[in-house]
């Protein structure tokens, strides 16, 4: 039996969620008048971007909390010294 620890899970999760935002994507694409290697291109590469920007939000999660982190931090000093010169 696999031992599956929370981190990995949400790893699957998440590219999960990706992949089916880019499956979901596709519907318009795959139902226009195109021929169909043009629509099968185009929805394979809308299929390929999501999957992508899923990888990389599983594989540097850190580097985007630490710039939510850093902006949240210098919006509250902004608002901090916005307060005090009041």
């Amino acid at each position: 039996m696999m031992n599956i620890d929370l981190p990995t899970m949400a790893k699957i999760v998440c590219f999960l969620f990706f992949f089916s935002i880019g499956g979901l994507s596709t519907h318009d694409i795959l139902h226009s008048k195109k021929s169909f290697g043009g629509r099968f291109f185009e929805a394979l590469m809308m299929m390929m971007a999501w999957v992508l920007m899923g990888i990389l939000t599983i594989y540097f999660a850190k580097f985007f909390l630490f710039l939510i982190g850093a902006f949240l931090v210098i919006s509250l000093v902004i608002w901090f010294k916005d307060r005090m010169n009041k």
